[in-house]
């Protein structure tokens, strides 16, 4: 039971740091416990007992949790807290207002209650158009938008405009890849790299709707685009790529190919 509790707690530690807020010295409370049993310093059983106190640490109530903006939405603040990103804002169909008003909610709340914030996207709003964005940009501070997503954000801090996120026709540089192998003791844990793959241009919007949230999230994404099996030399070209990708999602373009493509090539899901 030991062994199996230390072995999921290697494994386990590099999510809960990618997903949730950190804690002192950047590691969170649940991480803090599972390194102590992955040591040996703290017994399963003693894990067990101190398991829900601290997975509900950041949380909150369901009424702190809820908030009702202007009878119009109901903004669930602990979304965060509980899975690593906060509750996106479906911009199509909603009023520039209703937009602004909820990213201000959202923003307030981020500045209020640190204790229940992630390492990720403040707020974010998809299937916004430029036009939306020009409107929203002089009452938001910070907002920045990935045109060829359609995301208007409000990017952590560091991570955003030129300094951040890499994006077709955006703003920001590219994001390292992953190697594989076995990391030697003292070097850094690697980054789990999603691979988004589409089959021509015309896909762009979806396949960067999906580069991009991963981004903001704080996921390292490798851009494989034009790769539609109408010329399949494009695709077994990247095979390296894919391969090293722990996740591979795929737009499938006009006749649903590339997804079975990129499945078969790939090593994870």
């Amino acid at each position: 039971e030991q062994q199996t509790m230390r072995r999921f707690s290697h494994l386990a530690c590099p999510l809960v740091r990618r997903f949730s807020s950190s804690g002192a010295h950047g590691k969170t409370p649940v991480e803090a416990l599972l390194e102590q049993v992955a040591a040996g310093k703290v017994p399963v059983s003693e894990a067990i007992e101190r398991w829900p106190s601290i997975t509900q640490h950041a949380s909150a109530s369901i009424e702190e949790m809820t908030e009702v903006v202007e009878g119009f939405a109901r903004i669930d603040h602990g979304r965060g807290a509980r899975t690593g990103l906060p509750e996106v804002i479906f911009g199509e169909g909603k009023t520039t207002p209703q937009i602004r008003d909820i990213f201000n909610v959202m923003g307030r709340e981020h500045a209020l209650h640190p204790e229940r914030n992630t390492e990720n996207v403040v707020a974010m709003a998809t299937r916004v158009s430029q036009e939306v964005y020009d409107e929203l940009a002089p009452e938001i501070p910070g907002l920045v938008y990935y045109p060829a997503a359609r995301i208007a954000a409000l990017p952590p801090a560091g991570r955003g405009g030129e300094d951040g996120i890499s994006g077709v026709g955006g703003v920001g540089g590219g994001v390292a890849n992953v190697g594989d192998g076995e990391r030697g003791e003292g070097e850094e844990e690697e980054a789990a790299t999603i691979a988004v793959l589409c089959a021509g241009t015309s896909d762009l919007p979806v396949a960067e709707e999906a580069a991009i949230t991963l981004e903001l999230a704080g996921v390292p994404v490798e851009r494989l685009y034009d790769v539609g099996v109408a010329g399949l030399h494009r695709l077994l070209q990247q095979i390296p790529v894919v391969r090293k990708a722990k996740v591979v999602i795929c737009v499938a373009g006009m006749d649903g190919a590339p997804p079975p493509g990129g499945g078969g090539l790939g090593r994870g899901p």
